[in-house]
């Protein structure tokens, strides 16, 4: 189960791919006062297009 990480400047990504989801979380500022932060669940096998693995 591969794990991926991204950290780019105030922004930062953490998520898991299976064969069939993508799981991933994002927080960062957004030039905000304070933080932002969501998630994404898709699912690889239902909506192929949204997946770029």
């Amino acid at each position: 189960m591969p794990l991926f990480s991204y950290t780019g400047g105030p922004h930062g990504w953490r998520g898991v791919v299976t064969r069939q989801h993508i799981y991933a979380t994002h927080f960062g500022t957004y030039n905000k006062p304070y933080p932002v932060s969501f998630e994404l669940l898709i699912d690889r096998i239902k909506d192929p297009m949204r997946s770029t693995t």
